[in-house]
């Protein structure tokens, strides 16, 4: 038997060894234990060698001759603890017995590896039903949660329902009209039919609508018009490129002033090209748009082309441009030529040299524009701004290849008045600025009315879209004449309320006198030049004095009320603001409210009815902002503030103005908007929803809990609650329109081509309405 290892532990195995009958005592004297060698260097003669290295099975370490040799204990082998007796040696083993012994040992062993085999793909397999068991209940968690949002939502709609068959109960008592279940039944029928009739009408004009867009697809391919456009693109295009021309002038030149003397013969030829008389008919307030009508006057040489601009004067393609002009009044054949003979230059190799061409010549037309501009105005221009200029003059190539590849004739019109006394033609002529805006409409404002000079050209379209009827004549975009007042006054001054006293005078707002007693003393007191006590004495005492007199006729409250309402319109108005900016106005309509006559209190009611305060905001509620070419930004800032002030006079329960909440929101969020010839549908976004957002930063806590139904009790009254074309509920103000209001603000934010202003505004509205929502669940 080989040596074991000192301090290991004897195996336990029961091996079933029979020992021999006899067995002679092991002696009781202390033996002395001497170490082996190694098993490998004993000497076993009567072993075979195969067998010698046989170590697979534990036993086999226990056998030391296969053939008859005696089994013996491990010399250092520990007696058992529970016997006395001296270990006996172990009997002889036949060698049949102990090959079956192996045969069956080493068969148990396979079996019992199966069975391990067995037991491991068994616990696989339950591993794996555990995890599918897993995410079953998980699924099963989610759909029991998704199944209490749907029971939320059933409660929800269940007692919404509850609480509109309240309110129709509430509307039948109110009318005194007997509840009669059988005739509602009728209607309910009557109008779940309608409705379903509704929905299939509305299904079938879909499908009609999406059977007539791919017929004119078709037709479109088929006629190859592909390269033609609509007249409402080519007329935004137009006042795209007037627009850039303006705000380049007023960005670069609204502070200079230009002088006549002492000019070079080229630019004198301009001005006098444009303007025969200007050294006398050119006024201070006419210079912006004289220097517009210098670049227009440089975009006709590309607007103007008969043929696509870039066109070499030298070369084989020099006789392009003179037969152009020689044939261009040939009708739809000319057009057709137009159009193959440019679709072929721009596929041949002659496209380069037209496109190094073009590129001289625009920087060319733009040095000549930046020296004449100089030589007038001493005004030398960053390289930024040419190349801005650059810029407008490529849009403005790109549109005369537009224009002359469509298959109707467009003519482009830049009048000069080479006799001095052009006369003023509303046809083809659009003045910037009525000479006397005070005249009244039925007037005769023809009379004496004549060109003083051309700011930008107009564009007149001849024939249809398929180039038929030559005879047919539509003006598409009037000319522009004279500077547009209210630009130069902006220009000039960068103060907003000095801004919109001069568009108030302007578009005849209804604002203070001239010579209003209230309006200087109103702004010192906004001005912190006077305390409310001071301010109330100085602007209450005069009132008293004239009603104690019995002159009540020469009290002016509507001065008093118009200069209250302009000062507003002249305080910033800031979404966020945790002060706010027309506190001190409604400190001063609180002393007003509360402010009683001495020895008269008679008359009292005058000041705590507010007489004629309804009638002044309804008066200034009509100076909306005007649109032309987009809208001014002060102009929409005063409009806005107005609304903030009247929403302030409403939370602070000095005044109800909340019928104007539903004009500002309808406007600005229920009415689908529509781009058209003054504005697009981003500046109109642009110039209303603040205005709405100003009710839900100043009144919002009362707009959310306000419920009221404002139909008319008779038809005759109009129906001014009413909603726009996105809203079909009952006019007045529930929640349900209130939700409207708040989706709408969210995708006005989301909504691309505004200004960022408007964004925000309309983020802060959104986050405003939540506030007010968690208020109310707060209260």
């Amino acid at each position: 038997m080989t040596e074991r290892k000192r301090g290991e532990s004897p195996p336990q195995l029961n091996l079933n060894v029979k020992r021999a009958a006899k067995s002679s005592p092991r002696s009781l004297k202390p033996s002395t234990w001497a170490p082996t060698a190694p098993k490998a260097t004993t000497a076993t003669p009567n072993v075979k060698k195969e067998e010698v290295r046989r170590y697979k099975n534990s036993f086999n370490d226990m056998l030391k001759h296969r053939n008859g040799g005696a089994v013996e204990a491990s010399g250092d082998a520990a007696p058992l603890a529970t016997s006395k007796e001296p270990m006996k040696e172990a009997g002889r083993v036949q060698p049949g017995e102990l090959s079956q012994r192996v045969a069956h040992l080493e068969s148990d062993l396979a079996a019992a590896k199966t069975e391990h085999e067995v037991l491991r793909k068994e616990l696989e397999k339950e591993r794996r039903y555990r995890e599918a068991d897993l995410v079953t209940i998980e699924e099963l968690r989610q759909q029991l949660a998704e199944k209490g949002l749907e029971d939320h939502l059933l409660r929800q709609n269940h007692e919404l329902r509850y609480r509109l068959m309240g309110l129709e109960e509430q509307l039948v008592s109110r009318g005194h009209v007997p509840h009669r279940t059988p005739e509602r039944q009728k209607l309910e029928k009557e109008a779940d039919d309608l409705s379903l009739r509704l929905h299939a009408a509305e299904k079938e004009s879909s499908e009609r609508l999406r059977q007539l867009l791919s017929l004119k697809s078709s037709i479109s391919s088929l006629t190859r018009m592909e390269s033609q456009v609509t007249d409402s693109d080519l007329t935004e295009s137009f006042t795209q490129v007037a627009n850039r021309v303006r705000e380049w002038t007023v960005s670069n030149y609204r502070r200079a002033r230009p002088s006549f003397d002492n000019l070079p013969k080229e630019v004198h030829f301009t001005l006098k090209t444009i303007c025969p008389c200007y050294m006398s008919d050119i006024k201070n307030t006419d210079r912006l748009t004289l220097y517009q009508a210098i670049i227009s006057d440089s975009l006709m040489q590309i607007l103007g082309s008969p043929f696509i601009f870039g066109v070499p004067d030298t070369g084989p393609l020099a006789a392009i441009r003179p037969l152009a002009e020689q044939v261009q009044d040939s009708g739809s054949a000319y057009r057709e030529w137009i159009r193959a003979t440019i679709q072929a230059l721009e596929h041949s190799a002659a496209h380069i040299n037209i496109q190094r061409e073009k590129e001289a010549l625009l920087h060319r037309l733009c040095g000549d524009i930046c020296h004449l501009l100089f030589n007038l105005t001493s005004t030398t221009i960053t390289p930024n701004a040419q190349s801005a200029l650059n810029s407008i003059f490529k849009d403005a190539v790109n549109l005369q290849r537009t224009l002359i590849l469509q298959r109707a004739r467009y003519q482009v019109l830049f009048f000069r008045n080479q006799d001095g006394a052009m006369a003023f033609d509303d046809c083809t002529m659009e003045a910037i600025n009525d000479p006397n805006p005070s005249m009244e409409e039925d007037s005769d404002m023809d009379m004496g009315r004549t060109l003083k000079f051309c700011a930008f050209p107009g564009l007149v379209k001849y024939g249809d879209e398929r180039g038929h009827h030559p005879e047919m004549r539509n003006i598409l975009l009037k000319a522009r004449k004279q500077n547009q007042r209210i630009e130069d006054i902006l220009s000039t001054t960068q103060n907003e309320g000095e801004q919109i006293d001069a568009i108030a005078k302007i578009r005849g707002w209804f604002s203070p006198k001239e010579d209003s007693f209230y309006y200087p003393i109103i702004q010192d007191y906004l001005n912190d030049k006077i305390e409310t006590d001071e301010a109330a004495s100085k602007l209450f005492g005069p009132i008293d004095e004239k009603i104690n007199a019995v002159k009540l006729d020469d009290v002016d409250f509507m001065d008093f009320w118009y200069s209250v309402i302009h000062s507003a319109k002249r305080l910033t108005f800031r979404m966020g603001d945790e002060v706010c900016s027309h506190a001190k106005l409604l400190d001063l309509l609180e002393a007003f409210k509360a402010h009683a006559i001495p020895n008269n209190e008679t008359y009292n009611y005058l000041y705590q009815e507010m007489t004629d305060f309804d009638m002044a905001c309804r008066s200034a509620y009509n100076d909306t902002p005007v649109p032309h070419s987009g809208f001014i930004h002060s102009e929409v800032a005063a409009w806005a503030n107005m609304n903030f002030f009247y929403a302030r006079v409403t939370q602070e329960k000095i005044r109800d103005l909340s019928f104007y909440a539903i004009f500002a929101l309808r406007m600005a969020l229920e009415t689908p908007l529509a781009d058209d010839a003054e504005s697009t549908v981003a500046q109109q976004h642009d110039a209303h929803v603040p205005a709405a957002a100003a009710w839900i930063s100043g009144c919002g806590h009362n707009l959310f809990r306000k419920e009221q139904d404002l139909s008319p009790s008779d038809p005759k009254q109009g129906n001014p609650a009413r909603g726009g074309a996105l809203w079909k509920g009952i006019p007045g103000f529930n929640k349900e329109r209130w939700a409207l209001w708040k989706e709408r603000f969210a995708a006005v934010a989301e909504m691309q081509g505004i200004k960022e202003s408007t964004r925000v505004v309309a983020k802060d509205a959104v986050e405003g309405m939540e506030r007010s929502e968690a208020h109310e669940l707060m209260r």
